[in-house]
C-alpha cells in the first residue's frame, strides 16, 4: 500500500454530530475537571497504572469518562523512583496530579529481574512435546480435547481450526518457519485471546528466539497463572536458524477465561517468535476452540428496518435532518465587521446548495443528495440574505463561539421568517441549520472554530431559547473558502465544490465519520479514505444508505447465486447476516459493485485517487457492526452506535480487502485504498482469508466466490457450509 498526502486534511477534521470531543459541542452549564493537585500519589516501580482513575470530568452536572487520549503522560516513568506529573486537558481547561514512584518494599520472590538470573539455579527450559506434564482429570466422564492455533501472517491471523489472539504490540514481521516475530528491544509482548476459554488444563507454546540471553515466557487464564516445572517464568535458550521450541505450561485445576501469554526480553537486542499456541480443556470443543457461528433467521416480514434518524428521534427527540422526504433548509451567510461578502460570492453559495451538475462541475449539496438517494430526499435551500456580525471574527474565535454567532442569527430570522416551516418531522426542532462564515478558514489550528464541523445546540428551558417557539438544535459551521478546495493533490478545481457540504449534511442526517479521530486509540479498521464520511469523495456506501432508508438489501442466509448491478446507479447489494438480532442495527457483511461513474466518477478520475486508485470498477466486501448501546454516553468520542471507527476496538465499518491486507486502512493515519482491495473474478473469501470469523471468534459458515466482474455487473456466489 502506498501513502498519499492528504489534500483534505481540514476536510478530515470535520465535527461528527456525535463528536463531543471538541470545545466546539454547543452546550450550556459547569464544565468541572478535579484531581487533587495537593497530593502526591504513591507508585511502585514497574507498577502497571491506569492514569484516567485519578481525575473525573463533570460537565451539565454529568460525569464524562477520562480517556487516555485526554492525557499528557510525556513525563511518565515506572521504570525508576522519582517523581512526574500528568495532566488532563479537556474543553479548554486542565488540571495536574503528581505522581512520586518508589522502589517495591516486597518484591516478588518468584519474578528476579530477567538480566540477571541466578548462576546456580538456571530454569529449566524446553521440555519436549512429547512428554507433556501429567494432568489428573476431573472426576466426572468429561474428556480432554486440544486445539492447536497457528499464526500464519504477523497479524496472529490463525490457520483454519484455531482460535482468535490479539496484540496490542507492533509486531516486527513474519518468519514461515518460526513465525511471529518481535523485536526484543520493544519490551514485554502481551498476547490474548480474543473470547473466553472454558476448563484449560494445560497449554503448550512454539516459540524461538535469535537472542544470545533467550527470552522468557509465562502464560495465563482467567486469574489463573500456568506453570512450567514448577515455575511461572519458563526460560527459552537460544535457538539455531528454523529451529523451534517447545515449552508447556499446566494448570492443577481447570481455568476459565481470557488466555494472556507474555514473550519477555531479556536483552535489547534480536528478537523473540511464536507460531503456534496449542492448549488442551475439558468440554465439547474447548470453550471457544473450533467454534462456527450458527445460521442465521432472516424473516422478510418481521425484520425492523428503523432507520438512523428514526432511531434518533426515538431516543430523547434527538435528531438533526429527516433522511426521506422533500423539505426545505436554512443557509445563512455570515459577514463580520472585517469581511465582505460580494454578490458573486452569494450566488456561487446558491450554486453550492441548490446548482446543477453542469453549474458546479460536479454536484449541489441538493442534487447530490437527490442522486445519492435514488430520488428519496429532496432538499431545498433557503439562503437567507447575508447577517451582519457585530464583530470582527477573531471576537468570535473563542469556545462557544460558534453558539454566540447561533443565537444573534436566530434572533435576527425570527422576525422575518416562519421558522416552524424549518420542521419537517413535527419534533419541535429546526431541522437543519447552515452557518456559512466569510472569515479565512483556519487550516492549522486546533482550537478555531472557523472550520466545517456539526453539533448540536442544547436549548436552556430557564432561559427561554426558542424561536417561534421552536427548538435549535443540529446545526453545521462552515466557510465560503471550502468552496474553491481542489479536487486533486494537483491543485485541480471546479466551478464550485461542495464536497466538505455535502460530507456535513451526511452528519446532519446522523451518519458518523468513518476516518479514525485517534491513531493511537481503537481498532484502526477503516474504508481507507474511500468514501464521503472518510475522505470527502464520492458516494455513500450501502451501509450509510441502508441507515438512511434509502435502499433495501438482499438478505442471503443459504446458497444463492446472484447478479448485481452497480450500486451507485442501482442500489442493489447483498447483506450476509453474522450475528442478527432483528434489526439492521446488528453485524453482517454487505457486498457490492463499486463502479467510477456516477457520484463516484469526478473524484476517481483525478491524480492520486482516493477511490480505489481510480480502478474501474470491482467487488467491495464491508464487516459492519452497527449495534446501539447507551447511544452518546461513555466516550469522549460518542457515537449513537456502540462502536465507531475511532476509539472501539472494534469499528463501526471496515473494508474486507481483497489482497489479504489484515490492517484495514483508517485514514489519514494508515495508507489508502488501492485498485488491489476491490474484488474481482475468481476470488474467493475462503481464500483469501482462511477461517474469516465474525467479532466474536466464531468462524463464518460461509463461503463469497467472485464468478464475474464488469464495470456494469457482477456474478457472486455464497455457498453454505451443509
Amino acid at each position: 500500500m502506498k501513502k498519499h498526502v492528504f489534500w483534505a486534511i481540514v476536510l478530515l477534521a470535520v465535527l461528527c454530530l456525535f463528536t463531543a470531543c471538541s470545545a466546539t459541542t454547543a452546550q450550556t452549564g459547569e464544565l468541572v475537571l478535579s484531581c487533587d493537585t495537593n497530593a502526591n500519589y504513591t507508585l511502585t516501580v514497574g507498577e502497571e497504572v491506569d492514569f484516567t482513575t485519578y481525575f473525573t470530568i463533570t460537565k451539565n452536572g454529568t460525569s464524562v469518562p477520562v480517556k487516555t487520549s485526554m492525557l499528557d503522560l510525556s513525563n511518565v516513568n515506572m521504570d525508576e523512583e522519582g517523581v512526574f506529573s500528568v495532566k488532563l486537558t479537556y474543553g479548554g481547561h486542565s488540571c495536574t496530579a503528581t505522581f512520586i514512584v518508589q522502589a517495591s518494599s516486597n518484591p516478588p520472590v518468584d519474578n528476579p529481574p530477567v538480566d540477571n538470573p541466578p548462576v546456580d539455579n538456571p530454569p529449566v527450559d524446553n521440555p519436549p512435546v512429547d512428554n507433556p506434564p501429567v494432568v489428573t482429570p476431573p472426576a466426572d466422564d468429561k474428556k480432554p480435547s486440544s486445539t492447536k492455533t497457528t499464526f500464519i501472517d504477523k497479524d496472529l491471523t490463525a490457520e483454519e481450526g484455531g482460535i482468535v489472539y490479539l496484540t496490542a504490540n507492533t509486531p516486527q514481521g513474519y518468519d514461515t518457519n518460526r513465525g511471529v516475530q518481535f523485536l526484543q528491544s520493544g519490551g514485554l509482548v502481551t498476547i490474548t485471546s480474543q473470547n473466553s476459554l472454558q476448563g484449560v488444563t494445560s497449554v503448550v507454546l512454539t516459540v524461538a528466539t535469535n537472542a544470545e540471553t533467550g527470552m522468557d515466557v509465562r502464560v495465563k487464564v482467567g486469574q489463573t497463572t500456568f506453570t512450567s516445572s514448577g515455575e511461572t517464568t519458563a526460560h527459552v535458550n537460544k535457538t539455531a536458524f528454523n529451529e523451534l521450541v517447545t515449552v508447556s505450561f499446566v494448570s492443577a485445576s481447570e481455568a476459565d477465561g481470557k488466555m494472556t501469554i507474555e514473550l519477555i526480553p531479556t536483552a535489547s537486542k534480536k528478537s523473540m517468535y511464536i507460531l503456534a499456541v496449542t492448549h488442551t480443556c475439558y468440554g465439547e470443543v474447548g470453550g471457544d476452540a473450533g467454534y462456527v457461528m450458527e445460521d442465521q433467521v432472516y424473516d422478510e416480514n418481521t425484520v425492523d428496518k428503523t432507520t438512523l434518524p428514526e432511531k434518533m428521534l426515538d431516543y430523547d427527540g434527538v435528531i438533526g435532518m429527516p433522511s426521506v422526504g422533500t423539505y426545505p433548509c436554512l443557509v445563512v451567510p455570515i459577514q463580520f465587521t472585517n469581511t465582505y461578502i460580494s454578490a458573486d460570492d452569494l450566488e456561487r453559495l446558491d450554486l453550492a446548495f441548490n446548482g446543477t451538475a453542469e453549474e458546479t462541475g460536479w454536484e449541489s449539496v441538493s442534487s447530490y443528495y437527490y442522486a445519492s438517494s435514488y430520488g428519496k430526499l429532496d432538499i431545498t435551500f433557503d439562503v437567507q440574505d447575508v447577517y451582519y456580525a457585530d464583530h470582527r471574527y477573531s471576537y468570535y474565535d473563542q469556545e462557544y463561539g460558534d453558539q454566540d454567532l447561533l443565537l444573534e442569527v436566530m434572533a435576527s430570522l425570527e422576525d422575518k421568517l416562519d421558522l416552524t416551516q424549518y420542521d419537517y418531522n413535527d419534533d419541535g426542532c429546526i431541522d437543519g441549520i447552515y452557518l456559512i462564515y466569510s472569515a479565512p478558514v483556519d487550516y492549522e489550528s486546533d482550537d478555531s472554530i472557523f472550520w466545517a464541523f456539526t453539533t448540536w445546540y442544547i436549548v436552556d428551558e430557564s432561559e427561554n431559547q426558542t424561536f417561534d417557539n421552536m427548538d435549535v438544535y443540529a446545526y453545521c459551521f462552515m466557510g465560503f473558502d471550502f468552496m474553491d478546495e481542489a479536487t486533486d493533490d494537483e491543485g485541480t478545481t471546479i466551478a464550485v465544490n461542495a464536497a466538505t457540504y455535502i460530507h456535513e449534511t451526511g452528519h446532519m442526517l446522523g451518519l458518523d465519520d468513518y476516518y479514525d479521530y485517534y491513531q493511537d486509540e481503537g481498532s484502526n479498521k477503516g474504508l481507507g479514505a474511500a468514501d464521503m464520511m472518510d475522505s470527502t469523495v464520492g458516494d455513500h456506501n450501502p451501509y450509510s444508505k441502508l441507515m438512511m432508508g434509502w435502499v433495501t438489501p438482499t438478505v442471503v442466509t443459504a446458497t444463492e447465486t446472484i447478479t448485481l448491478s452497480d450500486f451507485a446507479t442501482s442500489g442493489q447489494f447483498i447483506m450476509i447476516l453474522l450475528d442478527y438480532n432483528g434489526t439492521y442495527f446488528s453485524e453482517y457483511l454487505l457486498i457490492d459493485l463499486y463502479s467510477a461513474k456516477g457520484l463516484n466518477e469526478l473524484h476517481a478520475d483525478v491524480a492520486l485517487s482516493y477511490l480505489y486508485d481510480g480502478e474501474a470498477y470491482g467487488v467491495r466486501v464491508f464487516h459492519v457492526s452497527s449495534e446501539i448501546d447507551t447511544p452518546y454516553e461513555g466516550d469522549d468520542y460518542a457515537s449513537f452506535t456502540k462502536y465507531n471507527n475511532s476509539i472501539s476496538e472494534i469499528p463501526l465499518i471496515y473494508l474486507v480487502e481483497a489482497d489479504g491486507d489484515k490492517n484495514y486502512e483508517s485514514s489519514p493515519y494508515e495508507d489508502c485504498c488501492e485498485a488491489d482491495d476491490l474484488w474481482q473474478a475468481g476470488d474467493k473469501l475462503s481464500a483469501i482469508f482462511p477461517g474469516y470469523t465474525r467479532n466474536d471468534g466464531a468462524r463464518v459458515n460461509f463461503d463469497i466466490t467472485i464468478n464475474a466482474v464488469s464495470a456494469d455487473t457482477a456474478d457472486i456466489t455464497i455457498t453454505f457450509a451443509e
